[in-house]
């Protein structure tokens, strides 16, 4: 296949232009871990630009509802390089959730360190805070949104 685009072009750079535009259809399926044990998408994702990553931030955060998963540490720390506006959305939709486990992983170990989206998602964190659910409180996401 490659021969035959090299042949649609005069010369070599107008080819590589072409090509590095492209992304490879399977780069973004391997930056999103598979499963709980996908070491190596995980990998390949803390290599991966943020442009890469930001149309992934609401799979990748999946990884997340269970941080004793081998993946979970890597995909927050990804996470967190990332701006806080690719995270506001996808982060809002997870606290709007009934998973109580995962708002805790979330605050713990993505919205804790970034004062960025402290601020954005303050609404959200003090409702958690001073107005819990009977399941935030179970889990104790209310000490944590503090």
């Amino acid at each position: 296949m490659i021969q035959t685009l090299a042949r649609k072009f005069r010369h070599p750079t107008q080819f590589h232009a072409w090509f590095s535009t492209r992304p490879h259809p399977s780069t973004q399926i391997h930056i999103v871990p598979q499963g709980k044990l996908d070491v190596w998408a995980c990998t390949r994702l803390q290599l991966a630009p943020d442009s890469a990553v930001e149309p992934h931030v609401p799979h990748l955060l999946m990884c997340m509802q269970d941080m004793n998963w081998p993946v979970a540490s890597g995909v927050a720390a990804r996470l967190d390089r990332l701006p806080a506006t690719a995270l506001l959305e996808p982060v809002r939709t997870v606290l709007n959730s009934d998973d109580d486990g995962w708002k805790y992983w979330i605050i713990q170990h993505l919205i804790k360190g970034n004062n960025s989206l402290v601020g954005l998602l303050e609404p959200e964190l003090q409702r958690i805070a001073s107005s819990p659910t009977a399941g935030e409180l179970k889990d104790e996401v209310h000490t944590e949104a503090r």
